[in-house]
C-alpha cells in the first residue's frame, strides 16, 4: 500500500510541474490544461484512498507519515496539516 501511496504521489507531483511550467509557457494550450488538470483531480483521489487506507492499517507507520506529510505541505500547500503529519513521523 505504501509503495502505492508513493507512485500515486510521484505521479502527481510531476503533473503539477507539467501544469505549472506549462501555464509559464508562451503559448498556453487550454487541452494540455485540462487534461493535466484532470490528471491531477484522479491522482489526488487515488492517493487520498491509498491514505486512508494506509492509516486504517498502521496509523503510525513514520515513512507513511513523512511521505503524506510532505505531500500535503508542499504539493498541497497545507504547510500546517503537512507538518503536523511530519512532526508525528
Amino acid at each position: 500500500m505504501f509503495a502505492k501511496l508513493n507512485k500515486e504521489i510521484e505521479k502527481s507531483a510531476n503533473d503539477h510541474i507539467e501544469f505549472w511550467s506549462h501555464l509559464d509557457s508562451q503559448m498556453v494550450d487550454l487541452n494540455v490544461l485540462h487534461k493535466l488538470g484532470l490528471n491531477i483531480i484522479t491522482n489526488t483521489k487515488k492517493i487520498n484512498e491509498f491514505w486512508h487506507q494506509l492509516i486504517n492499517i498502521n496509523s503510525k507507520y513514520p515513512k507513511a507519515l513523512q511521505l503524506y506529510g510532505n505531500y500535503i505541505d508542499k504539493i498541497k500547500n497545507d504547510g500546517v496539516e503537512g507538518e503536523e503529519l511530519i512532526k508525528k513521523a
